[in-house]
């Protein structure tokens, strides 16, 4: 029923809710990139406040975190997952920015897990910096923090 449904509705119909569904998709994915900050500004405080980590180490334990949380989503595990990510993100050509056309396919096929990481953490980090927070150098926005507080 919905695709003879489809078939009846006019072009601009048809446009309207193909964008309707892109503007949910991005709302979906853009909900996880700040759901993967979030928890990577939790993981922050807690190394700074009750492990005590400081410069280098702290930026490492950021950057590992990061990586190993990316990299286990879902957006990026699965195949479909990282396609409806790729379609909204602002980032889509991160990977091949970054890294050149190599690797972006594998035996023919384009390497969506590789391109999507690439996507997703280019949008975690400038989320972060829109929060005010330099994942090179984490530890600056804690030091900011406790100036304004003093």
């Amino acid at each position: 029923m919905r695709d003879k449904r489809l078939c009846e509705m006019t072009r601009d119909e048809r446009e309207n809710t193909v964008r309707n569904a892109v503007s949910i998709l991005q709302q979906d994915y853009y909900a996880d990139v700040r759901g993967v900050t979030e928890d990577a500004v939790e993981h922050l405080r807690e190394a700074y406040h009750d492990d005590g980590q400081r410069g280098e180490e702290l930026r490492e334990s950021l950057l590992t975190w990061l990586h190993e949380t990316i990299d286990g989503h879902c957006r990026v595990i699965y195949t479909f997952e990282a396609q409806k990510g790729l379609l909204v993100s602002d980032n889509a050509g991160a990977y091949v920015e970054e890294f050149g056309e190599e690797g972006a396919t594998s035996h023919g096929d384009l390497n969506w897990s590789a391109l999507m990481y690439a996507a997703m953490e280019r949008d975690v980090y400038e989320e972060l910096h829109a929060m005010g927070l330099d994942p090179n150098d984490p530890e600056s926005h804690f030091a900011e923090k406790e100036a304004a507080e003093e």
